[in-house]
């Protein structure tokens, strides 16, 4: 699987993060985690994910402003 076929997970209740990379790596696919919204946005900018699983009550940055700023930095010209 590429890069494009990776699952990024942000939470910060890490058992939460690891049940869900787990059970996710255990199906074959490949998950990327971030512990923070900050953390999150980073890992967006930096890559291509098919999807992401975002835990909407993140201490750092609210999970609905996590989604609207990632969108806009996926349009930004690189």
């Amino acid at each position: 699987m590429g890069e494009q076929d990776a699952i990024l997970v942000i939470d910060h209740d890490p058992a939460a993060a690891l049940l869900l990379s787990d059970f996710l790596e255990r199906e074959g696919y490949a998950v990327a985690v971030a512990r923070t919204g900050g953390e999150g946005l980073r890992l967006i900018r930096l890559g291509t994910f098919a999807l992401v699983l975002l835990d909407l009550d993140l201490p750092d940055l609210e999970g609905t402003s996590l989604m609207r700023e990632a969108h806009g930095a996926r349009r930004r010209p690189r």
